[in-house]
């Protein structure tokens, strides 16, 4: 499904330049749990920008689905996103003026779905997640386990192929962050592909295939 070859990403030029990734090469099928596991500044939240089609690589080849993605212009770049990746990351990255509802109906709007599907798909989000009962509250009325579950859930509703995660459970305390990688196992279970980037050796246990990297580099793969 997602096929990286020699995917390098410099910033700078000459003396100043920082090799962000380096000749990265993986491969991940439909259905995975992948957990890309490293230290801060190694790379790891880069790979998952390159992955989502946010960053484009100084060079190498990106294929999805056996589309080039790097070969896409704005317009189609920017449809790859909508319909096939997700993210989920460590400060929720909720509208907090927005509603709960309105939040995870946000990604919906732009992928202009009719207003009944839309409805069905948020609400049964909402229930996925168990979090109908804070529907009409604004994100900094809910605790943080509470604002994971509402980015979760906007993910779901958004229903795209894949899942990116960076440092879900950062901001979390054990017990919340228990919960929502229960909800991650329980999406890769119903068919969804999910790559979660992670500090934490025990969480990167969740995932089927864990991912180390150093210095822009993968150093070791484990299959568990």
């Amino acid at each position: 499904m997602i096929e990286l070859s020699n995917i390098s990403v410099d910033y700078g030029n000459g003396t100043n330049q920082i090799s962000a990734l380096k000749h990265i090469s993986a491969h991940i099928e439909k259905g995975e749990f992948v957990s890309i596991m490293g230290r801060s500044g190694c790379g790891k939240t880069t790979l998952l920008n390159v992955i989502g089609g946010i960053i484009k690589p100084t060079s190498g080849q990106y294929m999805f689905d056996c589309k080039n993605v790097l070969a896409f212009q704005n317009k189609q770049l920017a449809s790859f996103r909508n319909k096939n990746v997700s993210f989920i990351v460590q400060n929720f990255a909720l509208v907090n003026e927005l509603t709960v509802y309105q939040n995870v109906m946000l990604p919906l709007i732009y992928a202009r779905l009719k207003k009944n599907e839309s409805k069905h798909r948020v609400d049964e989000a909402l229930k996925a997640v168990d979090i109908v009962q804070y529907g009409d509250k604004f994100p900094p009325q809910l605790s943080g386990g509470e604002r994971q579950r509402v980015a979760i859930a906007r993910s779901i509703a958004a229903d795209t192929q894949v899942i990116l995660a960076d440092e879900p459970t950062g901001a979390l305390d054990e017990q919340n962050g228990r919960m929502v990688m229960e909800l991650f196992r329980e999406l890769n279970h119903s068919g969804k592909t999910i790559v979660m980037v992670t500090h934490d050796g025990e969480l990167a246990k969740y995932g089927s295939r864990i991912l180390t990297m150093k210095d822009g580099e993968f150093i070791h793969i484990s299959e568990r």
